[in-house]
């Protein structure tokens, strides 16, 4: 192990359960906490060459962590949105089955070609 990796699972054990706990109570989900504090420690550790000569490397990753958070919350709130919406243009009613007529008509254009099947339908 690299003198830069023991100075990141000591900054890991120490800032780790003060930033999930944060977290935790931030969110409200403590496994939601968990995720996005790992997922701010393994970005930390991409940048641990920038990040370790910060003023405060666990003011950053808490920060990180936080937007993460909100990004999270904002795409889950999106998904809900934009399925009201789908659900709100959603017909409720079963359609019928196709009637006889029409059966043979959809039967009829699959014996033209497909030039003259795409002008009968665009007519």
């Amino acid at each position: 192990m690299s003198e830069a990796d023991g100075e990141f699972t000591a900054f890991c054990a120490d800032e780790y359960p003060r930033i999930a706990g944060a977290l935790s109570v931030w969110c409200g989900d403590r496994a939601v906490a968990e995720e996005v504090t790992s997922e701010a420690f393994a970005r930390a550790y991409r940048d641990w060459k920038r990040v370790r000569r910060m003023e405060a490397p666990g003011g950053w990753v808490r920060r990180v962590a936080i937007n993460l958070a909100t990004s999270r919350f904002r795409r889950r709130q999106a998904r809900r949105r934009a399925e009201q919406r789908v659900a709100r243009h959603t017909p409720t009613t079963t359609r019928d089955p196709d009637s006889a007529a029409v059966v043979a008509v959809r039967d009829a254009l699959q014996q033209l070609s497909a030039a003259h099947r795409t002008v009968l339908v665009l007519r």
